[in-house]
Formats: C-alpha cells, sequence, structure tokens
C-alpha cells in the first residue's frame, strides 16, 4: 500500500509539471518576483543600479526592451525597436533608434561606412532588395523618405565619406586610374607666314595661330607597392593627350604671300610656288607621353590633422609636334595644274633625368583630404627636327624648264638641359574602405625644348625654288611650354 502510494503521488507531481512546462513553453523569463538588486543563477546585476533595472537579455513583463527584435511586419513606435531582417545590420523604426552598418542611425540618420559601404557592406540602401516587405514597409529610411523629410535628410548620410579608417590613415593606394584633360600653350617666337598684298603691312597668319586652344584627354595610372614602414615605390604612366589645331586662309583675288619671299618683295612678286596665292594653311598637331618610377616615403603630423610624403625617383618625357604650312595657287587644287607648296616640320624631344618632389595633405575629415603636391625634374634632352618640302617646281629637260614635283628632306638635331615642373592640387574622397574618388588641377611648365612653331625654315628660299640647292639647316631648342587641366579617376586599396 505505502509503495502504491508513492506510484500515485509521483505521477501527479510529474502531470503537474507537465502541464506548467507546456504553460510558459516559448515565454522570455522575466525578473518579476525577484527582489531589487538580486540576480538570477549565474546573471550579475550591476552594482549601485536603482531597482527595476532589467538584466541583460531581460525586460520587466509585457514591455519591449529598447531595440528589441520585433516581430515580423510590426516595429516599436516609440520605443526604438529594430526592423526583422528589413535593414541589413540594425536600424531602429521609431524616434529610438539603433544602428546601420555599422554605425548609429535612427529614421533621420545612418552611420558611417561610405556610399559604396551602405551598398554592399548591409547598409540602408541594401534594404532596397528586400522591397520593404517588412516593418509595414517603413523598416528603412530609404523607403520613408517620400513620405518623410527627416528621413529624407537622414538617407543624405549614404553620401558620406568612409570614416572607418580614422583621421590618423595614411593616405595610401595600390592603383590609381584618371583620365586627364589638359591644354597647350607654347612659347617659341612668333613668325609672321601670310600677308594681304605685298609687304609685311597687313599679316593674316603666323605661326601663334598654330596653337592649340582645345582640351586633349589622356589618362594617367600609377601603381605602388609598399617598400619598407610608411615608404613605396610606385611607377606612372601619363599620356596619350593629343592636340590639334587648323587655320586657314582664302583669297579668290589671289593676293596672299609668304615670308619666304618677304612678302612678295624679295623677288618682286614672290614665288611661283608660295605667292599670289588663293589659300594659305596651317595644321598643327602635338602628342606627349611620359613616364616615372619614383621612391615615396610618407609622414603624419601630429594629432593626424595633416600628413604628406616626399619622393625621389626618374622620369621620361617625350613630346612631338608637327606643324605643315601649305600654299597653292588655286581653289580648286590639283598637283597636276597648281602651283603650291607643302612645308611639314616635325619636332621630337626625348627627355630622360631625375626629379625630385613631394605632397602636403590637409585631413579635413575622415575620408575627405584636400592635398598640394609638386615635382621638380632635370632632363638630359635629345632634340630632333625633320622638314619635309613637297613642292611644284621647274627643271631643265633639254635646256627647256619643265614643270617638276621635287621633295626635299632637311634635317637637324642638338642636345641641351631642360627643367620641368609640375603642381598639382587634389582632392580625395573615400567612398568605401578599397575606393576613393580624387580629381585634381594640374600645371606642367617644360623649359628647353624644340617645338614646330619654332622651327619654321623659311630663309633661302632661292635655293628651293630657282638653283635647287641645299639650305642652312639648324634647329632651335630654346622654346617652352605649358600644360593645365583636369582630372578625375578613382584610387583601388587592395
Amino acid at each position: 500500500m505505502q509503495i502504491r502510494a508513492l506510484t500515485t503521488t509521483g505521477l501527479c507531481l510529474g502531470l503537474i509539471w507537465g502541464l506548467l512546462a507546456t504553460t510558459t513553453q516559448g515565454q522570455m523569463p522575466s525578473m518579476q518576483g525577484y527582489p531589487p538588486m538580486v540576480s538570477q543563477t549565474s546573471f550579475m546585476v550591476p552594482e549601485n543600479m536603482p531597482p527595476g533595472v532589467s538584466q541583460a537579455m531581460y525586460a520587466p513583463t509585457g514591455e519591449m526592451p529598447p531595440g528589441a527584435v520585433a516581430q515580423v511586419g510590426f516595429c516599436s513606435p516609440l520605443g526604438g525597436g529594430s526592423c526583422d531582417s528589413a535593414c541589413d545590420g540594425y536600424c531602429g523604426c521609431g524616434n529610438g533608434g539603433g544602428s546601420c552598418g555599422g554605425g548609429g542611425c535612427g529614421c533621420t540618420g545612418c552611420g558611417p561606412g561610405g556610399l559604396l559601404g551602405q551598398i554592399c557592406q548591409g547598409g540602408s540602401l541594401n534594404g532596397l532588395q528586400n522591397l520593404c516587405l517588412f516593418c509595414r514597409g517603413s523598416g528603412c529610411s530609404v523607403c520613408q523618405a517620400p513620405s518623410n523629410a527627416a528621413n529624407m535628410l537622414g538617407c543624405l548620410g549614404m553620401l558620406a565619406p568612409y570614416t572607418e579608417a580614422g583621421l590618423c590613415a595614411q593616405r595610401w593606394y595600390d592603383f590609381q586610374a584618371e583620365a586627364i584633360f589638359l591644354s597647350m600653350n607654347g612659347s617659341s617666337a612668333n613668325q609672321a607666314l601670310t600677308s594681304s598684298g605685298v609687304g609685311a603691312t597687313n599679316i593674316l597668319m603666323s605661326t601663334d595661330d598654330a596653337e592649340s586652344d582645345n582640351l586633349g584627354a589622356g589618362f594617367r595610372l600609377t601603381a605602388s607597392m609598399m617598400f619598407g614602414a610608411g615608404g613605396n615605390l610606385e611607377a606612372t604612366y601619363f599620356g596619350t593627350n593629343h592636340f590639334s589645331h587648323n587655320q586657314e586662309v582664302v583669297d579668290p583675288t589671289n593676293s596672299l604671300y609668304s615670308a619666304f619671299s618677304d612678302f612678295g618683295v624679295a623677288p618682286p612678286g614672290g614665288y611661283n610656288e608660295t605667292d599670289q596665292s588663293a589659300v594659305h594653311s596651317l595644321r598643327y598637331s602635338s602628342d606627349i607621353h611620359s613616364g616615372e618610377a619614383n621612391y615615396r616615403r610618407r609622414w603624419v603630423g601630429p594629432y593626424c590633422r595633416f600628413q604628406g610624403s616626399w619622393l625621389l625617383g626618374f622620369r621620361y618625357f617625350d613630346l612631338d609636334e608637327s606643324l605643315t604650312f601649305a600654299t597653292r595657287n588655286e581653289l580648286n587644287f590639283s598637283t597636276a595644274t597648281s602651283e603650291f607648296l607643302n612645308s611639314t616640320t616635325q619636332t621630337r624631344n626625348a627627355l630622360v633625368g631625375a626629379q625630385l618632389g613631394g605632397d602636403l595633405w590637409w585631413n579635413v575629415h575622415p575620408g575627405i583630404n584636400f592635398g598640394v603636391g609638386w615635382k621638380g625634374a632635370i632632363f638630359g634632352n635629345r632634340a630632333e627636327q625633320d622638314t619635309h618640302l613637297f613642292y611644284s617646281g621647274e627643271t631643265l629637260v633639254g635646256g627647256v624648264p619643265t614643270r617638276t614635283l621635287m621633295n626635299r628632306d632637311e634635317q637637324a638635331s642638338d642636345s641641351t638641359t631642360a627643367l620641368m615642373s609640375e603642381l598639382q592640387v587634389r582632392m580625395a574622397y573615400r567612398l568605401s574602405y578599397s575606393w576613393t574618388f580624387t580629381a585634381a588641377y594640374w600645371f606642367i611648365g617644360i623649359d628647353g625644348v624644340a617645338l614646330g612653331a619654332g622651327n619654321v625654315n623659311t630663309s633661302q628660299a632661292n635655293r628651293l625654288f630657282n638653283t635647287n640647292t641645299a639650305r642652312d639647316v639648324s634647329i632651335n631648342i630654346d622654346d617652352s611650354l605649358t600644360m593645365q587641366g583636369f582630372s578625375v579617376g578613382l584610387e583601388y586599396l587592395w
């Protein structure tokens, strides 16, 4: 009987325990029933906290803790509960706010991470892929923006720079690619080429008219490799910039005279090939290429507000120009019948030398930098000029002057010392950990080069058109040029 009674009692206790377990299954335990400042097993309540403070992961019965995860489709209107799955990361729905993509945000702001960070690393913009199906369509500030001006302003935070690297991050990239747009101006001595009527009183065209006023588009590539603490080796190429310009003067009355005859003075009336012409024209073109290899050493100033670097290296710069001066005595040109001259002067400058320089950067804000950089180089310049003349001449055939098409080439070369200075003013805006947008203003000056406009030879024309003998040939290597423009591009950090 005693054994039977114990068995009956155990069965009843088991049924009661099962009923209690079924009733409480899935519910979050609360602090109700515990005296103030008494912790549950394996949990500690911070000292000196007032009564009623909930432990971690626990809340008073009937209340949702700030920042807790709301049910799918719901959110706390005042408590700041976050949305379940709608926003990548943790984003507050109500006035309480939360965090988003690693930084704090409510419905009126997003944390750091940059634009690309917001898209790729779990920011609020990434919530668009979920079509805002959760939190009743108001889980992300992106979804709320059309109906809430405050949220629209908050979403501008997506355009904020990447700031997680901090203010003290050294400026660094592994690869830089830019599109660069430059204008070019040469400073060779101006030479008159065409006049209207005899004499140099009414000049219509000169070598200055050959200058290009357009922007030549090219690209600039830089690759860097770390070389010791704070140092790196970098290689840079920029070029493919092409500059060109055409100029033409037309006179149906054939009143154009050239510098070859001193504008119709010697000989009187000029030469058939170059004077009493209907059309005179200029065609100019120029191309540049630059390659350099440098060692750069970086430094960061106190409090990280400023940083900079110095560099030392070698550089190669190539400048090629062509200038064609053409004349013809007929509007409808024909090599068979027209009297004409095409004089094309080509110059090439191959500059090789050493350079040094540096830059200084102002860290305006984490992810935003403004800087100025300078490089100076001293080169040895091997310059060449090649003039090709194609014109309608005359030769004696059986004692009779006979019209003959003539070709002549004239070459000259020389070496000199050239100087180069390069200035850039640059802005860097960091989009994410790996990508940075950059834009810059450029100014480049070179002295000690041979330009096409400075090597047009109009002297000793009698040897060309009458005696068919060689002229004295030389090269002018005392010219200079300037280039300025802007560039935009991206930097990549591995």
